[in-house]
């Protein structure tokens, strides 16, 4: 089955599209209304306030990725013919059909590899011209020149801002969330980034609040959100080239972007790709062919998440902080709450959160982070349970690479291809595999697999 996303701007655009699908839905986009299927006012707001005027080319490219975002969140994967590959073409109205049809096949290319699915673009004129966003500031609001960072509230965004203040630049972070889940961290992280900063340095943040309706389509709901990635980029790149940043940092450890899965089972589409260097790369190519001088960078490709916290240029600030950060997959699980615990906790055992812990073993022998899971030899964590899957299959695939180390060459081109830089991704991979062994190897596990 294929899905069609018709796109129109404000509550009175044209939704007329030649795409052939079998259930069409349709997205109107809008900043001047909550009736919209889709509602961009509070972004609206933060921009306007921030002195923020985007482009038009770069306003068109987050209405782009506003839609695919909704559309993976909002199409449930069964429909697939394999039960997980969805056939989603999207609709867009854009005023240079030329320069965007010039970017297609990479836009696609690249959509594919980030979520798995079938994507098919088209751009359409729009019957008249309609902008979401301010196009003029009054000039003593307008924003500076500034290096611009995503910051997700998570301990790499974290980072990377702490290595960002201290040199006088002004500096602004973009922040996306759905929930509480992202923003109470984003939110109490800004804080100290502040505190940190020399008082002579300007530190802005730009948090957008983008999440769709659940039963925007009546069509199911996937929580992967593979393509939020897509979206909070485009965030960024937006706000970016609106003040004259040269580049969008994004921070990230080189073991997360890289996401070897663990074992066979979780090799292709089920493995998330979310800041690989693949996608990073094709995403700047078809930023350079619509137009935007804006590249992408992530300074931390060849570092584990552990060789980030020792390298941290602000130690003293990061001390204090890190343990506030959020790296859990499912902070908010109704299962802690059961049991008492508090509304946000990271759980422990899934792969981030373990990544986590070996990264602050690492550095600095200890970690302040609450858990739900607090001691990983404390009990036998069984594998065909949610507790202790994770835990064996990060275990076997750490110990695979330790007792092999020849194994991480052809590990790290599973998820996709590396050109010119494998050797040092593999010996990422080498080192990021070790931080992990040396925490899960005692760790009591037991099962069938």
């Amino acid at each position: 089955m294929k899905h069609g996303i018709i796109v129109g701007i404000g509550m009175n655009s044209s939704l007329t599209s030649a795409i052939e699908v079998d259930v069409r839905h349709t997205l109107r986009i809008s900043t001047e209304t909550d009736e919209a299927e889709m509602s961009l006012r509070g972004l609206a707001r933060t921009l306007g306030e921030n002195g923020i005027a985007p482009t038009l080319i770069a306003e068109e490219l987050f209405l782009l990725a506003t839609a695919v975002f909704v559309a993976d969140t909002r199409l449930r994967r069964d429909d697939g013919d394999d039960g997980w590959t969805r056939q989603i073409a999207i609709s867009l109205p854009t005023c240079d059909v030329d320069r965007w049809n010039q970017a297609r096949a990479g836009l696609e290319r690249a959509l594919r590899f980030l979520t798995g699915d079938l994507w098919s673009l088209e751009f359409r004129r729009p019957a008249s011209s309609v902008r979401l966003f301010a196009t003029e500031i009054a000039e003593a609001d307008r924003a500076g020149p500034a290096r611009v960072a995503l910051f997700s509230g998570g301990l790499d965004s974290f980072i990377g801002a702490l290595d960002l203040i201290g040199n006088g630049e002004p500096l602004t972070l973009v922040s996306h969330y759905a929930d509480g889940s992202a923003s109470v961290p984003q939110d109490n992280a800004f804080a100290h980034v502040q505190r940190c900063a020399d008082t002579s340095q300007a530190v802005s943040k730009i948090q957008a609040r983008i999440v769709a309706p659940g039963d925007i389509f009546a069509a199911g709901n996937d929580d992967r959100q593979r393509s939020r990635s897509f979206l909070f980029i485009a965030l960024g790149v937006l706000v970016a080239q609106a003040i004259g940043a040269p580049e969008l940092i994004v921070p990230e450890n080189g073991l997360i972007s890289l996401n070897v899965p663990l074992n066979d089972l979780r090799i292709g589409s089920y493995s998330t790709r979310t800041t690989h260097p693949h996608f990073l790369a094709l995403l700047g190519t078809v930023l350079r062919a619509i137009g935007i001088e804006v590249s992408l960078r992530n300074p931390y490709r060849f570092k584990t998440k552990g060789e980030m916290l020792v390298e941290c240029a602000q130690q003293d600030g990061l001390m204090i902080a890190a343990a506030g950060t959020m790296s859990c997959a499912h902070p908010t699980s109704s299962r802690w709450r059961r049991k008492g615990a508090p509304a946000l906790i990271h759980c422990g055992r899934c792969t981030a959160c373990l990544i986590r812990r070996a990264a602050f073993a690492r550095a600095f022998g200890e970690d302040s982070t609450p858990y739900f899971i607090q001691d990983l030899t404390a009990q036998e964590l069984r594998s065909e349970t949610a507790d202790g899957q994770d835990i064996r299959a990060v275990r076997m695939a750490a110990q695979r690479v330790v007792d092999d180390p020849g194994l991480a060459d052809y590990l790290v081109v599973k998820p996709g291809p590396l050109p010119g830089e494998h050797e040092q991704y593999a010996e990422l991979y080498r080192r990021g595999m070790g931080e992990l062994w040396t925490l899960v190897s005692t760790a009591r596990t037991r099962g069938r697999y």
